[in-house]
């Protein structure tokens, strides 16, 4: 999933629990679910139009990938007070794998392989190949857009309305 739903799920996790859980392990349980969020959602991305690698030459691609950096960072700053944490750790797996592993493995060691036992997204591929490879793969069909349209959509109305 994009950026944006991992943040929805996040914030909607410390809406609900923040008041029902006591002090401080409310904040300890929050932060762990919205990490564990993260598996779930991705093994979801299969109904989403969601690429493994850049496809810079499909406008569709491209254009999508704007709207959801835009509305990303939109949200990011509208939530930001009182949900910059569980924001940062809903998408903790891809902060370390996209932009810290990768960016280590391109620029600094230029090994494809280095790293390989580090990544988080493993666990991912392994929970999905497991219990949701029954869900049909949207991941390279434009229509899968609308899919997560569709869930940002409602989360969004989960958000205004808990």
């Amino acid at each position: 999933m994009q950026m944006i739903t991992h943040f929805l799920v996040g914030i909607i996790i410390q809406k609900f629990l923040f008041e029902i859980i006591p002090f401080p392990f409310d904040i300890i349980l929050i932060l762990i679910l919205a990490f564990l969020s993260h598996i779930l959602l991705d093994c979801l991305a299969r109904l989403t139009y969601h690429t493994p690698e850049p496809q810079k030459g499909d406008k569709i691609w491209l254009g999508w990938h704007i709207v959801i950096y835009v509305t990303s960072f939109l949200v990011f700053i509208i939530f930001c007070n009182p949900y910059w944490l569980v924001m940062i750790v809903s998408i903790l797996f891809d902060i370390w794998d996209w932009y810290t592993l990768r960016m280590i493995q391109r620029h600094i060691k230029k090994d494809p392989n280095w790293g390989k036992k580090y990544f988080l997204h493993p666990i991912i591929d392994k929970v999905r190949s497991k219990f949701f490879m029954w869900l049909p793969d949207l991941t390279y069909n434009h229509k899968g857009i609308l899919v997560e349209v569709v869930i940002i959509i409602s989360l969004l109305c989960i958000i205004l309305f808990l």
